[in-house]
């Protein structure tokens, strides 16, 4: 690798005032706080772990977002053409702040405190059954299988329930 190292170095314009002839002979980097932006990579993070949760929601359905807090609303809504580009087969991302905004039959997946992803499954069904031929067998699997996440997560919350109604839950977990 090192040939590919020194080839790049020669072919790529550099600064006016460095007349470093080989990487071999020019100094190592070093830090400048100046370049840091934790502020972009706090809302770098932030659509990426938006992307994360939407698609993490579709795989299991085969298919191909809302928030309450106004800054990470303004951030996704800037964020949009990234995060469709990054959702493979997403045709339409939204960002909605108010909970009645949120259409019936969307799955959710929590993203931090203040965002939360929703997934239109009757709506990515539709896309995929217009844009495959066996769309609409893949509509038919999709109610089935969100049934079966509400039912496990439902039996998930009873047995927690009955966990922590024990009078040794307190002194165990507190």
């Amino acid at each position: 690798m090192p040939f590919v190292t020194e080839e790049l170095w020669q072919r790529l314009p550099r600064r006016p005032e460095d007349a470093t002839p080989s990487i071999c002979k020019a100094a190592f980097p070093t830090h400048r706080p100046v370049l840091e932006a934790a502020k972009a990579l706090e809302d770098f993070d932030t659509v990426f772990a938006a992307v994360k949760a939407v698609r993490s929601i579709a795989a299991p359905y085969g298919l191909r977002t809302n928030l309450q807090d106004q800054d990470s609303a303004k951030l996704l809504e800037t964020q949009i053409p990234t995060i469709q580009t990054l959702i493979k087969g997403c045709t339409a991302v939204v960002v909605v702040t108010d909970t009645k905004d949120i259409p019936a039959g969307c799955l959710a997946e929590s993203i931090n405190s203040n965002v939360t992803a929703h997934l239109l499954v009757a709506v990515c069904s539709y896309f995929t059954q217009k844009l495959s031929p066996g769309g609409i067998e893949s509509q038919k699997r999709t109610l089935p299988k969100a049934e079966k996440r509400i039912l496990a997560i439902e039996m998930s919350v009873e047995k927690l329930e009955k966990q922590m109604k024990l009078p040794e839950y307190e002194s165990k977990n507190p």
